[in-house]
């Protein structure tokens, strides 16, 4: 993306990570969320939902309740992405981490 000068804004970032999640490339998910970190978009709703789901289908449970837990904001589609994530969590014992207030 960097090198083919696409502009880098809160509409592609989400795309990114959702091609790295049906990759299950994990390190570059991981790449692209440091570079949102770095450019200033680590509030954005639609990024961070991108990254929740990526880490929860990589089975990242840990990191995907840090982005959950740093939202400013949540909708509809966060708490989903829980409720996927958490019907889906390997260790019985993970599937209520999300619930803690």
């Amino acid at each position: 993306m960097r090198q083919s000068k696409v502009e880098q804004d809160e509409y592609t970032f989400p795309s990114v990570v959702k091609a790295c999640r049906s990759l299950m490339d994990l390190e570059m998910g991981c790449g692209v969320h440091q570079h949102v970190l770095k450019v200033g978009f680590e509030s954005d709703l639609y990024i961070n939902n991108a990254l929740i789901d990526m880490y929860s289908r990589c089975n990242v449970l840990g990191r995907a309740q840090e982005v959950f837990e740093e939202m400013p904001q949540r909708d509809l589609v966060t708490w989903n992405i829980l409720r996927m994530a958490k019907k889906s969590a390997a260790p019985p014992r993970q599937e209520f981490f999300f619930v803690k207030s």
